[in-house]
């Protein structure tokens, strides 16, 4: 069996990177595993996992796999650690990066004070499935840095195609097109304010360009850039922010779009980038 941990992506309503690569994983996973796979939460009173649907234990025979594709640490999972080491079965985790170490500035306090202890959790898996091969390294100098011995992450190649839609081959004209689109969390980190600085510039000069965003806003840091946008566009400048929207108007907005644009200070990976080249538009 596949034993698929769904404890947070279950329960959250927004569309973040992780949560749909999440998804789609399970998804895929179920239209090609030839074993079942089985939706499981970490139950912390209970200091295990059990099933998402009738909380059952989950039982888990030597040749069964883990996978969870979630961030976590010992004080959000209490016993976490415990259970890795005794239960039976095979475990794999996907890894993202290690942001919040790099940018503690800049990213949500709890990831910062979660991410020293995730990182070092990682090392009790069988396998660790790393979203990039920058990400694989980043994670192995890490390792080493503080004396863990593990087998190297293996990199994986991310899908594209997570709206569902065919890979787009043929050349489209998008001369015409104003449209800007921004895919993404509205924080210091993702740099919207950059590009409302340069559209500004562009304004200001009298040319056409349509500024679309989209993304959830980061409560510690991105209110700001969330009242700058509503002000220029009160102001007349023909900027719009869409906030957290389905997949289906985003996929809309690209498809007419100039060009996805992407000037984040730091990705693991960059779902948005992939999914824009494989609708066919320019980032």
């Amino acid at each position: 069996m596949l034993f698929y941990d769904v404890t947070k992506s279950a329960r959250q309503r927004h569309h973040s990177g992780l949560t749909r690569m999440s998804r789609c994983l399970r998804s895929a996973l179920a239209e090609t595993s030839a074993a079942p796979v089985i939706d499981v939460v970490w139950h912390p009173r209970r200091r295990r996992f059990v099933t998402a649907e009738g909380r059952r234990p989950v039982d888990a025979a030597p040749d069964d796999w883990l996978l969870t594709p979630e961030i976590f640490c010992e004080a959000e999972r209490p016993g976490f650690a415990d259970w890795m080491a005794a239960a039976p079965g095979r475990k794999a985790v996907i890894y993202y990066d290690a942001i919040p170490l790099k940018f503690p500035e800049i990213c949500w306090p709890q990831s910062v004070a979660r991410h020293p202890g995730y990182m070092k959790l990682l090392a009790a898996f069988d396998r660790v499935l790393a979203i990039s091969r920058a990400s694989a390294e980043e994670l192995s100098a890490y390792w080493q840095w503080i004396g863990v011995r593990q087998a190297a992450p293996v990199a994986l190649q991310l899908g594209a195609d997570g709206h569902g839609s065919p890979r787009w081959c043929e050349p489209v004209d998008r001369a015409s097109s104003r449209t800007l689109v921004m895919v993404s969390i509205v924080e210091p980190r993702k740099n919207q304010d950059g590009v409302l600085d340069a559209c500004e510039q562009l304004w200001k000069r009298g040319l056409p360009c349509h500024l679309e965003v989209f993304g959830r806003v980061n409560p510690h840091f991105g209110r700001e850039t969330e009242r700058r946008m509503r002000h220029l566009a009160r102001a007349g400048y023909p900027v719009r922010f869409h906030g957290n929207v389905p997949d289906a108007e985003v996929a809309a907005a690209l498809a007419g779009a100039r060009a996805l644009l992407m000037p984040s200070i730091a990705e693991g990976c960059g779902l948005p980038i992939l999914e824009a080249l494989w609708n066919g538009v320019p980032v």
